[in-house]
């Protein structure tokens, strides 16, 4: 059944873990488009054309999801599941650098069934975390491999290692410490000072790239500071760094309170002054370990290398986010790869106590990881959770405030937004929600008034200018739709529903030719916009255009728009034999 190399061994290994994959995160599959995914992938035309993400792997993928099987989530999160699997397998190759096969497989199992890794892989818009983690370790292996023997370089593979990480660079601002795990795992593996001219180019690409996307990185941390203009708020950086590494350390081994929004982070000054304590201690202490053990080194020091962005003074991330975690999460399975082969060779009584230990702690992850999955699946069930786990949150308020709104629950749907904006009194997204209740409600001018607000503290939010447009075209006032609109466009020239709007409100007002412009400019954006095509023919037929009115009725039924038979039955008349 096993030969003596152990290759049926690693076949059935691989297999296991892809099951294990798969079993836990069955129950995710028929799971929704939930917070970020709606914009992203529900919402986002741009999808229909793949060609335009050939550098964002990502959302590269969503776009072939869409062509292959449209807005149907299973694709989506099918295509999550798949490469949380692969990478597991990876993983395993990873951890099999260091350890046997033993070791590494149970290490690669615990990463497969890890709860924290569910924001990731059940949450669609997570992909961009698990494709950074295939790049990174199936880079890693392959940097690996070309260096591996002592006195002879794979050149063609260590150049494919070199245009990886120059393509990843583009738009995956973590792969830049990518050179930084290369140097540790050569420390680790005692080839430093015969590698370390290879790692030179990685640092000149690096610095090539950074020139160019220097701006986007700006552009991020304004973003987070609440816009162009605000000065970034400078945070303490020693206590920035204690506070997340071990927060963070502790989200890690102790996954069970999991939320989208890990806010607001409240901590004592005792417990503060504690985690600097032992901020210099576990520094101090990375000499010695060194020295006795490398192996712990390369976890500890791997852990702090892919959490690092978090220890930023100026916000370029969150502190804490699950999804943060999914490729520092590795640390751990190598740490109980590392337990299991120090001390497992010392004695079988001490191996089963700690091969049970470990059994038991995947078994408890891999239950956590279902429950949560079931979260996942429905918008409602999510929002309360995270209501639960983070109740001073202003934006688990704001998204309540939303879920109650599609309920029909406006009361509760008002007080949830009010309690956002005394956690967070300048949030544009909770005016711009209290607009859309009071729309909903039908009260269009108080609708008009906190959709200003919101604008008042975003300039620029498109939604904001776009529900801004429709509460002013139910007023009966279209110049002003039509210049909200407009300025939705000038902010995102492929929105779709504004472009379409925006022709709604031309005609209202007889201007025929500005509304061909503007439904011309939608089909630009979706050709098979069956809507846009019957507005076409409308404004067409009052044009005179008979034959284009034809055309575009005709485009409209062939996509599925349900035509006003009087409509059809007038056009008919035109119609040549």
């Amino acid at each position: 059944m096993i030969n003596k190399t152990g290759s049926l061994n690693r076949r059935f290994i691989i297999v296991i873990l892809f099951t294990a994959c798969f079993l836990v995160y069955f129950n995710s599959l028929d799971g929704v488009f939930i917070s970020d995914d709606i914009p992203a992938i529900a919402r986002n035309p741009e999808l229909l054309f793949p060609w335009r993400f050939w550098m964002e792997p990502a959302s590269l993928l969503n776009s072939l999801n869409l062509l292959i099987a449209g807005h149907n989530p299973f694709t989506y999160h099918l295509t999550s599941v798949l490469l949380h699997a692969l990478n597991t397998i990876l993983a395993f190759f990873f951890l099999s650098i260091f350890f046997g096969l033993e070791p590494s497989f149970l290490g690669a199992l615990i990463f497969a069934v890890h709860p924290i890794h569910t924001e990731a892989v059940s949450w669609i818009s997570g992909k961009p975390y698990l494709i950074l983690f295939a790049f990174t370790l199936g880079n890693t292996l392959l940097y690996q491999r070309a260096v591996k023997e002592a006195k002879r370089l794979q050149p063609i593979a260590y150049l494919f290692v070199l245009l990886i990480f120059y393509y990843m660079t583009i738009r995956y601002y973590t792969y830049y410490l990518f050179p930084f795990l290369l140097i540790l795992l050569d420390l680790t593996l005692g080839r430093a000072r015969r590698n370390w001219r290879l790692w030179l180019p990685f640092f000149i690409l690096a610095g090539i790239r950074f020139t160019a996307i220097r701006f986007q990185l700006i552009h991020r941390v304004n973003l987070l500071s609440g816009g162009p203009g605000v000065e970034p708020a400078w945070n303490n950086p020693i206590l920035t760094v204690a506070h997340s590494l071990f927060s963070n350390l502790g989200l890690l081994f102790w996954p069970f309170k999991l939320t989208l929004y890990h806010e607001p982070i409240i901590a004592s000054g005792i417990l503060l002054g504690c985690e600097v304590i032992l901020l210099f201690v576990f520094i101090l202490s990375l000499i010695p370990i060194f020295k006795k053990e490398k192996i712990l080194f390369f976890v500890l020091v791997f852990f702090i290398l892919f959490i690092s962005p978090t220890f930023s003074p100026i916000p370029i991330s969150w502190m804490i986010a699950e999804r943060y975690l999914y490729l520092p999460s590795l640390s751990l399975s190598l740490f109980s790869a590392l337990i299991y082969d120090r001390y497992a060779s010392r004695g079988s009584g001490l191996r089963n106590k700690i091969l049970f230990l470990l059994v038991l702690i995947i078994a408890g992850y891999a239950l956590r990881t279902i429950l949560r999955n079931e979260d996942w699946r429905d918008p409602k069930r999510f929002w309360r959770q995270e209501l639960k786990i983070s109740p001073g949150s202003a934006s688990v308020h704001n998204k309540m405030g939303d879920i109650y709104r599609i309920e029909g629950d406006f009361v509760r749907a008002i007080e949830e937004l009010n309690k956002s904006l005394v956690i967070k009194p300048k949030d544009a997204n909770a005016y711009n929600n209290l607009g859309v209740v009071y729309s909903d409600m039908g009260d269009k001018g108080e609708a008009a008034s906190y959709y200003l607000k919101a604008l008042e503290v975003n300039p620029k939010f498109t939604e904001a200018y776009f529900n801004l447009g429709n509460a002013y075209a139910a007023l009966g006032k279209n110049k002003e739709a039509i210049s909200s609109y407009r300025k939705a466009l000038e902010l995102k020239q492929d929105f779709l529903e504004a472009c379409i709007n925006l022709g709604v409100a031309y005609q209202n007002i007889g201007n025929n030719k500005e509304s061909i412009i503007a439904y011309q400019k939608a089909l630009q954006i979706s050709p098979r916009a069956a809507i846009v095509h019957n507005n076409l023919a409308a404004v067409y037929y009052k044009e005179n255009e008979y034959a284009l009115a034809i055309k575009h009725l005709d485009l409209a039924t062939k996509f599925g728009y349900q035509v006003n038979p009087e409509f059809l039955r007038l056009l008919e008349a035109h119609r040549k034999p």
